[in-house]
């Protein structure tokens, strides 16, 4: 290796093959033209590294957004549910985690709904045959007492004790 006065490097080497000489390969090159090129790719690597990170911000950006827009249709839905709008539907966008989510609370909303009609029909039926039952006992000469199975307390119901009593004697 050799350095002349122009500040240019020499490197020589020989090349043997076989023990035989080839003859020599000698490459000389300038610092100046090493550091340029240097600077260069230090440049386009710089360039490419604040572009992917730009690109990279970017594709967040736009993921988050995405995910945001489905989020709020998810939460939307659930809160038309928890207001009792039982018929509402949330519209999967995807055959993914979310849009498995929304089938699920669209499943469950209309479980609910099922169940709300089954009992308003039964708390109907209910009503008539209390509404029976409170019509027979007016008319009954005889005095009710109603138990409380949790407490075994006793509670007056119906009638005229002073007229049972009477009876009685």
């Amino acid at each position: 290796t050799q350095v002349d006065e122009r500040g240019q490097v020499h490197i020589t080497r020989r090349i043997d093959l076989a023990g035989q000489s080839l003859g020599l390969l000698g490459v000389g090159y300038s610092p100046e033209g090493v550091n340029a090129l240097s600077d260069a790719l230090l440049e386009r690597n710089v360039t490419l590294g604040i572009a992917m990170l730009a690109l990279s911000i970017l594709a967040a950006v736009l993921f988050g957004l995405v995910i945001t827009r489905r989020l709020r249709r998810l939460d939307a839905g659930a809160r038309a549910f928890r207001a009792g709008r039982l018929d509402h539907r949330i519209h999967p966008l995807a055959n993914d985690e979310m849009g498995d989510l929304a089938r699920t609370l669209n499943a469950l909303a209309s479980d609910l709904g099922q169940s709300q009609s089954t009992l308003r029909q039964q708390n109907l039926k209910l009503n008539r045959s209390v509404e029976r039952m409170e019509a027979l006992l007016r008319g009954a000469e005889a005095v009710l007492w109603e138990a409380e199975p949790s407490t075994g307390q006793w509670r007056f119901v119906n009638g005229d004790t002073q007229a049972a009593a009477s009876l009685l004697l």
